[in-house]
């Protein structure tokens, strides 16, 4: 029974975490400039981007051992990116839209770290066939 349900629980773990970051990365630049952001501060947006992500993951991941574990650390940062996404409902303008921007790339970084250990342990714990299951996740990003 534990098998099942942690082999489901990855799959859509991976399947909704690819999705989302299947549309965020080709078609949030898309629908910031149509929000009126030029070309060169989306560029610059996303390269802080890339450079938070690199920063939340050396800052993030090596605190797990002494912070929570790894399936509430899961749940805190999917928690906040919903929050920041949520607020495109209720605030407007560049300055909102570049914060949501970087504050995505820094808390969504490290999630697929955290999905990735919780696999491995599960191919030790279970014999999780892992492959299949990150395929799962890889078929979303592209479906989206």
């Amino acid at each position: 029974m534990f098998s099942i349900a942690a082999k489901s629980w990855l799959s859509l773990y991976f399947i909704s975490f690819l999705f989302i970051w299947g549309v965020f990365l080709p078609f949030w630049g898309i629908w910031l400039e149509e929000q009126g952001i030029s070309s060169e501060t989306i560029g610059l947006l996303f390269s802080i981007g890339l450079a938070l992500r690199f920063v939340s993951s050396l800052t993030l991941l090596p605190n797990i051992s002494r912070g929570p574990s790894l399936l509430q650390l899961i749940r805190i940062l999917g928690f906040l990116s919903l929050l920041a996404f949520s607020t495109l409902f209720y605030l407007k303008g560049e300055f909102i839209w570049a914060l949501i921007t970087l504050l995505v790339n820094f808390l969504m970084a490290p999630m697929m770290p955290l999905g990735d250990i919780i696999g491995a342990r599960l191919v030790k714990q279970i014999n999780l066939d892992y492959g299949r299951v990150r395929l799962w996740g890889w078929v979303s990003f592209i479906a989206g």
